[in-house]
């Protein structure tokens, strides 16, 4: 009986976790490493399967080289996604990511990363005129 119960517990212990992995990583500036990377906030997302869907709507557009998502804990609280994007893209199309998560029921609420050769420039949805505006 004992044999039975250690595959069970290597497996369990083997699973991926969202938060213990994620919290544990040290915290990075991520616009002095690429110019070319964002970070997002994105409502609607709740467990392991909506990260994967907006992370492959994300990774459906052209502009967009990959996506990774960031949980800081167990309840999918407390998160965001680094969007990459190709080298010769300055920007990303905020519609398209926009209506990208859309389609899979999730919410853009804010971008942060290099607008217009401003550093650390955050775009933030306006809850009124729905259109995102810069914030700094």
């Amino acid at each position: 009986m004992n044999k039975l119960f250690k595959p069970l517990i290597l497996l369990i212990f083997l699973l991926p976790g969202c938060a213990k992995k994620s919290s544990n990583k040290t915290v990075y500036n991520s616009h002095q490493k690429n110019s070319n990377l964002y970070e997002l906030k994105v409502e609607g997302i709740e467990c392991k399967l909506c990260a994967s869907l907006s992370l492959r709507a994300l990774e459906s557009l052209p502009e967009v080289s990959k996506a990774e998502f960031v949980c800081l804990d167990k309840e999918f609280k407390n998160y965001f996604i680094k969007l990459y994007l190709k080298n010769n893209i300055k920007e990303p199309n905020v519609k398209n990511l926009k209506n990208a998560l859309k389609k899979e029921g999730f919410s853009l609420v804010s971008i942060k990363g290099d607008f217009d050769e401003k550093s650390n420039t955050e775009l933030k949805l306006d809850s009124k005129s729905g259109e995102f505006k810069i914030r700094f």
